[in-house]
């Protein structure tokens, strides 16, 4: 199964977010979740074990979680230059996100996404998923689904500080 489609009105290709390794599971654990539990179907099982594929899925497809786009203070700077750079950290977000949800009006295929269902609806899942779109789309962190990624010297030793860092953690509970 193809990751990829033409716009035919542009020409161009777009990734098919409903095509990633994974993302059908999650919209089909999401229906589910709408069909038991209807205007609460984030507050059920299959809500919560749908979030939980997601963040793998992400994490193979991407390279970070949801949580990998939140913007985070150096706490040797100063208040001013942390509340800047988080500002021009979010603006990225504008227009794509909104109150930290999927904006359903914003353009995913200028960002050369296709992030509907075969009827043409939003997926479900791009709630799951949209932060991480925006942010390999704009270079901020992450990477394309596919592409392959040569870390430097710099960029591996901080991965596996922070995962020594959350081992750390984990043993400390």
């Amino acid at each position: 199964m193809s990751t990829t489609l033409v716009d035919e009105e542009e020409g161009h290709l777009l990734i098919r977010l409903l095509d990633l390794p994974g993302v059908r599971e999650i919209e089909a654990l999401l229906a589910r979740a709408v069909a038991a539990r209807g205007k609460n179907w984030q507050w059920c099982d299959e809500y919560d074990e749908a979030k939980a594929l997601a963040e793998r899925v992400s994490r193979q497809a991407f390279g970070i979680a949801e949580a990998d786009t939140r913007h985070v203070d150096d706490p040797k700077r100063s208040r001013e230059d942390n509340d800047n750079e988080g500002g021009w950290w979010e603006s990225h977000f504008r227009g794509y996100v909104e109150n930290n949800q999927p904006d359903p009006g914003a353009d995913w295929a200028a960002l050369d996404w296709d992030v509907s269902d075969e009827a043409g609806r939003p997926l479900r899942a791009l709630g799951f998923f949209h932060r991480q779109i925006v942010a390999v789309e704009y270079g901020l962190c992450g990477h394309l689904p596919g592409e392959v990624v040569d870390l430097s010297p710099a960029e591996a030793k901080a991965i596996e500080a922070r995962l020594q860092a959350d081992f750390q953690l984990f043993k400390a509970k």
